[in-house]
């Protein structure tokens, strides 16, 4: 911290020394660029400026990706106001928003471009892996979107917009390593061919992940339970976190005139970090391949009328291997012989999603202060190839030799139709009125109408109040449809899409050019909510079921300050108060106070410094839990970069990353789980975070 502290006061010194003032004549044209990014295209699917868009919404742009350091979409998603980024047992990064947490990210719509990404299977979505490189802006509107987006608009959007082709002229090479031995290699091309714009990339992860000790994991639960008959221990623990991973990732994109075409190739693998069923495990494994394609098409049809085609298709191959017990594992039974596995229970399984697509939006300006946007979406989703090995006889009830058996989930496919429309009138230059309505109809499950309002109004010189509506659905996902085990789930497709309501209100203030401020308030309701409950009371045998309700709200605050020339404090904290409502209780794992400071200071032309602090507060546990109340953290990660150097080094760009530099001891929370009559943490301590680390990366412009 004191470092920190010697490196602040440096950095405001440098800024207000009069030897630097000379330098800032092209520094302040960068500052131009900077602050013109105050338009969103996401939240309306049309271009609008921030403070009139009828959603709250926060865009991160390129350059300010860069100065923070970021190597990941999760670091820069954790510090946007309302979210929290925790991580699951298999290593799976969940995006927490406004309270609300999630098993996959399936109430969240991830797109890049625009275009949906989610897995069907699942409901998740868009790698964490994710290059920055390529990437332009990530736009994340927080509260629903699915009058616009459909399925799983729930919580919030988060689109990632890259590169347009034309915009990248040559060629940069980036290298860097870092702590856990972690190596990323990109290459990245633009240029021209005759009126083919293109941009080409390829970027490469290679790293061994952190390694956290685990004291007691759900294997060490069962050895506690099971020592009074005299059964032999067989948990791991204490042993090591495993995040070992490898990620490939290649992405063409062209524009033609009005033609634009996006391909994107990733190929990754991950082991399990704690394991599949909350134990350590030496053989957990995830490998994706994934792909994503769009072909999008603009055309002016007449004065005001313009016409968006694009058609898409997008899926992937995944495989696990997984120990649900480790070698030398014994499971007693209240009746029968007690079971006995001596290479553990293993299984591996895989399957294919695809999702094909199209989309036809026109885009209406009826009067120059009103435009209509109408669109049209058809859709398949397909699940295929889906298989499952075990080392398990089921008949014989004990252990075999790896074999393949009749999948625990199937082969499946759905179909869906879309039409909305939306309106936004400016009824003065200072007060905008946006209405809009989606009905999507599925195959299995039928339809769901999700219409949103908004106002906005800017009733004083600097000052703006917004006033939204808005509601959403989350269509079940495959996972929870079909699956099918004999060891605990029954399937159940008669599942009905979860419904969320929310209404927001936020005072927008601009107090200077360079010192504004945002304050919302949000109430959201969830009903409908889809849960693994007792298939009948007193069974053993568990399924999915639309069960509970919940609602969220709180407040945001978010500030932002220029200094001087690219030096800026952006600084944002959220209140959130989620609860069962057919009880009142808290929800578990969910901070209800965080907040986010990030200070950027331009030390001089060649150096620029960038500090964030990530605050979370203390959260709940569940009510049969006898641990206490999850411990609050906070977090300093900080960013020095050299660049503009002089003669030829001037395309040489060098950044020094430190991550949580004051090595806070902090944990992503583990549920209990049902032992019989006895309710038991997974994983005790909860899943440990990674401790301090640093990167060094060089970046070099041809």
């Amino acid at each position: 911290m004191r470092g920190f502290t010697v490196s602040l006061a440096l950095g405001l010194l440098f800024v207000h020394t009069p030897s630097f003032a000379q330098d800032f004549g092209a520094l302040e044209r960068e500052l131009g660029y900077l602050r013109a990014e105050t338009f969103v295209v996401t939240a309306s699917r049309t271009k609008e400026s921030v403070s009139k868009s009828a959603a709250s919404i926060t865009v991160i742009t390129a350059r300010e990706i860069r100065e923070m350091g970021a190597n990941t979409i999760s670091d820069v998603l954790n510090t946007v106001p309302g979210i929290n980024m925790t991580m699951s047992n298999n290593g799976l990064e969940l995006v927490d928003v406004r309270g609300i947490t999630t098993n996959s990210n399936e109430k969240i719509a991830f797109m890049k471009n625009g275009v949906p990404t989610m897995f069907v299977f699942s409901g998740g979505g868009i790698s964490f892996y994710e290059p920055i490189d390529t990437i332009e802006r990530i736009e994340v509107i927080r509260g629903p979107g699915s009058a616009l987006y459909g399925a799983n608009a729930v919580s919030a959007v988060i689109n990632v917009i890259t590169k347009d082709p034309g915009s990248v002229d040559g060629a940069t090479a980036k290298a860097s390593v870092g702590s856990f031995g972690a190596q990323r290699y990109s290459l990245m091309y633009g240029g021209e061919i005759g009126e083919l714009k293109t941009l080409f990339s390829v970027y490469h992860i290679d790293s061994d992940g952190f390694k956290e000790t685990v004291n007691h994991d759900s294997v060490s639960n069962l050895d506690l339970l099971q020592a009074p008959l005299g059964v032999t221990p067989s948990s791991m623990a204490p042993g090591p976190t495993n995040l070992e991973n490898r990620y490939t990732d290649v992405v063409l994109n062209l524009k033609y005139g009005k033609l634009s075409f996006n391909a994107q190739y990733q190929d990754y693998d991950q082991r399990d970090y704690i394991g599949f069923d909350y134990s350590l495990s030496d053989e957990g494994t995830q490998s994706h391949k994934i792909y994503l394609l769009d072909l999008g098409f603009e055309t002016e049809l007449s004065d005001g009328i313009t016409l968006h085609p694009r058609i898409y298709l997008n899926g992937g191959w995944a495989e696990e291997t997984a120990d649900i017990f480790p070698d030398g594992a014994t499971i007693t039974a209240e009746s029968g012989p007690a079971l006995y596995l001596p290479e553990g229970l293993l299984y591996e399984g895989g399957f294919t999603n695809v999702r094909t697509g199209a989309d036809i939006q026109i885009d209406w300006k009826a009067t120059e202060s009103n435009i209509v946007i109408a669109g049209l979406v058809a859709e398949r989703q397909e699940q295929s190839d889906v298989t499952l090995n075990i080392n398990f006889d089921f008949d014989a009830y004990q252990s075999a030799p790896l074999h393949e058996v009749e999948p625990w989930n199937k082969n499946a496919t759905r179909d869906f139709w879309a039409v909305y429309l939306e309106d936004i009138w400016d009824i003065t230059n200072d007060l905008r009125v946006t209405l809009g309505i989606r009905n999507d109809s599925y195959s299995d499950f039928g339809s769901s109408v999700t219409p949103r309002a908004g106002l906005t109004w800017e009733f004083f010189e600097g000052l703006d109040f917004k006033l939204i509506y808005g509601e959403a659905f989350r269509a079940p996902t495959f996972y929870e449809l079909y699956t099918n085990d004999p060891f605990k789930y029954v399937a159940n497709p008669d599942l009905e899409p979860e419904k969320a309501r929310t209404v927001e209100a936020s005072i927008g203030m601009v107090f200077t050019e360079d010192f504004s401020a945002r304050f919302t308030l949000f109430q959201s309701n969830y009903s409908n909510l889809i849960s693994i409950a007792p298939l009948e009371e007193f069974s053993e045998k568990t399924t999915f079921k639309n069960i509970g309700s919940t609602k969220s709200e709180g407040f945001e605050l978010e500030a932002l300050a220029y200094i001087s020339g690219l030096s800026y404090i952006r600084f944002n904290y959220t209140h959130q108060k989620p609860v069962l409502e057919s009880t009142g209780d808290p929800l578990p794992f969910v901070p209800t106070d965080m907040a986010n400071a990030i200070v950027n200071i331009r030390l001089s032309k060649y150096l620029n410094f960038n500090a964030q602090a990530v605050m979370r507060g203390s959260a709940n546990r569940e009510t049969t839990d006898i641990r206490g109340d999850m411990a609050g953290y906070g977090l300093l990660n900080s960013t020095l970069t050299l660049q503009n150097l002089p003669g030829r080094l001037k395309p040489l760009e060098i950044r020094l990353s430190g991550y949580n530099l004051t090595d806070t001891k902090y944990s992503y929370p583990s549920p209990v789980l049902e032992y019989g009559v006895a309710s038991l943490p997974g994983v005790y301590e909860d899943y440990p975070a990674a401790g301090v680390s640093f990167t060094l990366e060089a970046e070099y412009t041809f």
